[in-house]
């Protein structure tokens, strides 16, 4: 299976794990790197999450960060292709950098595309997206029970 996170997954580990919901989504996550559900996933990251991951202030955090991104098997580069379905998937509600990641994750072939943002989720499925757009909680549930 071709998971692709977007750069709030990485981060999700290094938030206030003292709301329930933060909590469940970095175990979850963090489950996804530990590879207890996915022995033959292929992580797929790309120059999107590369560029916002960048972007954190704090070093520690961001070192921290960049080193669970460190083990993705794969990474799509930004190109005219990515571009011209990012603007298609805006004209659905997405975002710029939601639509980018999509698109990034299209290409790649991801399965599915992991993100804890939950308009993320409900544009990507108004786009009808090839690829599966879910919370890393609903995923691992869906994944155990397989």
């Amino acid at each position: 299976m071709k998971i692709y996170l977007d750069s709030c997954c990485y981060g999700r580990p290094h938030d206030d794990q003292s709301q329930g919901q933060i909590g469940l989504e970095s175990l979850a996550v963090m489950t996804l790197f530990f590879g207890y559900l996915c022995d033959a996933c292929e992580l797929i990251g790309s120059e999107v999450v590369e560029f916002e991951l960048s972007q954190i202030p704090d070093d520690i955090k961001r070192g921290n960060i960049q080193r669970l991104y460190s083990v993705v098997s794969r990474r799509v580069e930004v190109n005219a292709h990515i571009e011209q379905r990012a603007a298609a998937l805006q004209r659905h509600g997405l975002k710029a950098f939601d639509s980018l990641h999509l698109a990034a994750a299209e290409y790649a072939g991801a399965d599915v595309l992991l993100t804890v943002d939950k308009d993320f989720i409900k544009y990507a499925k108004k786009a009808g997206s090839p690829v599966r757009v879910e919370n890393p909680i609903s995923f691992t549930i869906q994944e155990v029970k397989k």
